[in-house]
């Protein structure tokens, strides 16, 4: 019943462990604040509809709902089924617009070249959805034309249903560099304020938000109150298996999700494994 290693290294990382863990057992637990302008009930109604036609990724309209449901900050946006549709939401929004080919096999937008950003007339926007309409045919089934929002650090907030430990929130540096980077910190829901703060604090990226090289701070209080938002989603709407807002734009006051993806899915069956739980 003694612990034995071959070698002292070993040792050294066992006793670091428990040491670790030790300390994390003696924190405080958290609170989990009160979160203002959500409507729970809105978001369950949503999924509930999407859940009827047998769930999947959300459209880019249940998506917005659900974002104003959870009081997440989004970019103005408007679809559009047509080039002429697309030209007169673009004119709505506002120039600059960023424009968005949609469609069931068009998730990866950057990868497949299906944004385009900047577009400052009604020309440039009927040039460029022309051109989607081109490229991709029948996998196209609309358009999304969005406020264009300047400046800021890109960050990613989501959320996945894991099959050990439920359902995990993640926090990390984003934009199209996200996996390239891999800096990115997890918790188990429920997130309560501390964990929120920590996540962020473990990030390479968290001194980008704090103002880099003479750069003027973020506001990272906006960026972990949508953190807490998205476990709260996770809270009123179980059947959330997949959340990906990326990328989040933090500016210098709010924070701004500039494209999201929601999956949902009837409730699983529980693993025969022991979740964790704390």
């Amino acid at each position: 019943s003694i612990p034995s290693y071959a070698f002292p290294e070993s040792a050294a990382i066992a006793l670091a462990r428990v040491t670790a863990y030790g300390e994390w057992k003696q924190k405080p637990a958290g609170t989990t604040p009160a979160l203002t302008g959500v409507q729970p009930e809105r978001a369950k109604a949503v999924v509930a509809a999407a859940l009827q036609r047998g769930g999947g990724w959300l459209t880019p309209a249940e998506t917005n709902e659900l974002m104003i449901a959870a009081g997440i900050r989004t970019a103005a946006v408007r679809v559009a089924s047509t080039v002429a549709q697309a030209v007169d939401a673009a004119a709505s929004v506002g120039f600059p617009v960023a424009l968005k080919a949609i469609g069931p096999t068009l998730l990866h937008k950057t990868e497949r070249q299906a944004v385009r950003l900047n577009l400052g007339t009604r020309e440039a926007v009927h040039e460029a959805a022309t051109d989607f309409e081109r490229r991709f045919g029948g996998e196209q089934t609309g358009f999304v034309v969005q406020e264009m929002v300047s400046g800021g650090v890109e960050m990613l907030v989501g959320a996945l249903e894991d099959p050990t430990f439920g359902p995990v929130v993640v926090c990390g540096s984003g934009g199209i560099l996200v996996d390239l980077l891999a800096d990115s910190a997890f918790r188990m829901h429920p997130l309560t304020a501390e964990d929120a703060a920590e996540m962020i604090d473990e990030l390479k990226g968290a001194r980008l938000l704090r103002g880099y090289r003479g750069a003027a701070p973020a506001d990272e209080a906006a960026l972990e109150d949508m953190v807490l938002r998205v476990s709260a989603l996770l809270t009123w709407c179980p059947e959330i298996q997949e959340l990906d807002l990326n990328p989040v734009k933090v500016i210098l006051k709010g924070a701004c999700a500039v494209d999201a993806r929601i999956r949902v899915e009837p409730p699983a069956a529980r693993p025969t494994t022991r979740r964790v739980d704390y």
